[in-house]
């Protein structure tokens, strides 16, 4: 559930830049938010004109006045009782690792820069190319990744199967996948691409008698790849099934402290890198809310922005963003409780989506 109250006010600003309708006190029901293409925001250039679309959903769903059908299966659920939406979204329990909820990897395509730097409080992840195809951004990398981390924690393995084919593969991260053409060769660089790189995670831990300590770690992402040598996966010898094997360091990193998500959700999410990266930092987070908890617009974009020291009319276009995002994320998560409040978000005690169960080795 989310609340608008004030729908924020410009970060770093109180107040200002409302709409009439963000200022109104109420539920926020579904609203149709057309996702962009694949791995670019759904907002967009257009972030102002689709929050104001969500706004206006809003203030029909207040007034009465009956909403237009919703465009998307996220979008039909909003409409949905508990069981219907466990229909169009049925629980299918995954796993992510804490660092990956806590520092993201890039959602637009970085060109031909080899290393990439995030920061969030004491954590600074930094990402790296080792191989020739560049750095991973969008979505497929981020799914791969929970799709990864889920079957080390199932099978407590560093060696996963990712099955006999690309199609194969990429049908269970999500995607409708035609055989061939160029949307293949797209969603294979993609995975390419994450699997040779490699994170370095840098933190300052606190000590103890006024010291901190700096702890770095590097986690190549895998030690060794079999892919497919063909589009559907043959070789001279036959069926082939390809494996990764993930590096030590990773492994170890996502086995100590994952946490439960719902892949299914992850996946409506997919045309947005940023949607998948607030529902993976809300499923996080909430887990710790014991009480009401405000986070200011300011803290959130500096967190989730990939421009060091946004500010001014960028940072607010960021948060408008991020708005209609949360949105959608409220859409395959409808338990969480959030609230739209003057300069920043609320966040309140909620039900989790994925109730903890022990983990068979």
């Amino acid at each position: 559930m989310v609340d608008l109250a004030a729908n924020g006010g410009e970060p770093g600003r109180a107040g200002g830049g409302a709409s009439a309708p963000a200022r109104r006190r109420g539920q926020l029901g579904p609203a149709a938010v057309r996702p962009g293409e694949h791995g670019q925001d759904a907002a967009g250039v257009h972030g102002a004109e689709r929050v104001v679309a969500v706004e206006e959903a809003v203030d029909g769903v207040r007034t009465g006045a009956a909403a237009a059908p919703p465009a998307s299966a996220a979008g039909r659920a909003g409409h949905l009782d508990q069981h219907q939406r466990e229909t169009v979204f049925p629980l299918d329990i995954g796993f992510a690792a804490r660092v990956l909820a806590l520092c993201a990897l890039p959602r637009r395509d970085p060109g031909d820069l080899r290393r990439y730097k995030r920061v969030n409080g004491p954590y600074r992840l930094v990402v790296v190319a080792l191989g020739d195809q560049g750095l991973p951004w969008g979505s497929i990398p981020r799914l791969a990744l929970a799709w990864l981390c889920t079957n080390v924690v199932r099978k407590r393995s560093r060696v996963v199967e990712l099955g006999s084919s690309f199609e194969r593969f990429f049908v269970e991260l999500g995607y409708p996948v035609r055989t061939g053409g160029q949307r293949h060769r797209h969603l294979k660089i993609h995975v390419e691409r994450l699997f040779s790189a490699a994170f370095y995670m840098d933190v300052d831990k606190w000590a103890g008698e006024d010291k901190w300590e700096r702890n770095v770690e590097i986690w190549p992402v895998s030690k060794r790849v079999r892919l497919w040598t063909s589009r559907g996966g043959r070789t001279a010898g036959g069926w082939t099934v390809a494996s990764i094997e993930l590096s030590e360091p990773l492994y170890e990193a996502i086995i100590e402290r994952p946490f439960p998500i719902n892949l299914n959700a992850i996946k409506a999410l997919r045309k947005s890198p940023l949607a998948i990266d607030l529902y993976l930092w809300l499923t996080f987070r909430m887990k710790g809310v014991r009480r009401p908890l405000r986070l200011s617009w300011a803290q959130l974009c500096k967190q989730f922005s990939e421009t060091e020291g946004l500010a001014g009319a960028a940072a607010w276009d960021f948060a408008r963003r991020m708005r209609v995002q949360l949105v959608r994320v409220v859409e395959v998560w409808p338990e969480v409780r959030i609230r739209f409040v003057r300069g920043g978000l609320l966040l309140m005690p909620s039900q989790h989506q994925v109730a903890r169960r022990p983990v068979k080795a």
